[in-house]
């Protein structure tokens, strides 16, 4: 995948988590998922996301599902993105996240690896070990510093990028539910 194609996926995050109108606190309610199931894959939701799989031509055909926040009053709101990308040289899940670790590098501004944690994940009902990926950076210079969460999962000449974004400051009952959708990812 090309720079160019890199920062409008990460780009995606910036059209699809600006809101305006007030929302309830989440903070006290309890999270409630549901499996969200696509042909090739599914993962658990918070129940009150919204789902959107109608995105402008400028979005990478890659992109699959954007999963955002219900909560509004904020500038930024967070979100989980599942992107297809081609993967030609079929590279396993800890190659193709290295991959992906040095383009972020060299496309973000103020890069940051913050931790990466080795998971487990499914692929076609079989355990699959990949990484969970947390780091930081500014997808344009002068734009705000924002924090991704992402994992992987490779399939022969496939794999699946699913990454999360936010702010240092979103609460951390969002932070816990984000983190179960990435966990929860699955190929099928």
């Amino acid at each position: 995948m090309n720079l160019k194609t890199l920062s409008l996926i990460l780009g995606v995050t910036l059209m699809t988590a600006c809101g305006s109108t007030p929302a309830t606190d989440t903070t006290t309610d309890t999270a409630r998922f549901s499996t969200y199931i696509e042909s090739d894959f599914s993962l658990q939701v918070p129940e009150d996301w919204e789902v959107i799989t109608d995105f402008p031509s400028d979005f990478p055909d890659e992109t699959q599902v954007v999963f955002r926040n219900p909560q509004k009053d904020r500038d930024f709101v967070a979100n989980v993105t599942v992107v297809r990308e081609d993967n030609e040289k079929t590279l396993t899940n800890g190659d193709f996240s290295q991959s992906k670790l040095e383009a972020h590098n060299d496309a973000l501004a103020d890069y940051d690896l913050l931790s990466q944690e080795s998971i487990t994940l499914l692929l076609k009902g079989n355990d699959s070990e990949t990484f969970l990926n947390n780091f930081k950076g500014r997808t344009v210079t002068s734009g705000p510093e924002l924090n991704y969460m992402q994992t992987y999962l490779t399939r022969g000449d496939t794999a699946w990028v699913v990454t999360a974004t936010y702010e240092d400051s979103e609460d951390s009952f969002v932070i816990d539910r984000i983190t179960t959708m990435l966990k929860s990812f699955a190929l099928r």
